[in-house]
């Protein structure tokens, strides 16, 4: 329960910042591991906000270790769902 309700709060945080910013907002990301090589599905850890997810490479095969910069493209916090995509620029939370 304690999981979901994090969950939940950081996703919410997540959107609040995508609405509030009119400019494409990109955190850094760093790959850990493969999840399903099949479907370019990776581990990521977004070091801005402490976040575990999955990510579908729309690039192919990653590197682990390889750092990505990655934007919001869709966040449902009710739903638990998260949708991240390559970020078109590298700057993060703090530049903008």
């Amino acid at each position: 329960l304690q999981r979901k309700s994090q969950e939940y709060w950081m996703f919410e945080y997540m959107r609040r910042v995508k609405e509030m910013n009119p400019q494409e907002v990109a955190y850094e990301s760093v790959v850990l591991g493969c999840v399903d090589p099949k479907r370019f599905q990776y581990a990521i850890y977004i070091h801005e906000l402490g976040l575990e997810h999955r990510y579908l490479s729309e690039s192919g095969e990653l590197r682990i270790g390889q750092t990505l910069w990655l934007k919001v493209a869709s966040i449902y916090p009710r739903h638990g769902l998260l949708t991240l995509t390559l970020a078109s620029r590298s700057s993060g939370m703090a530049k903008m």
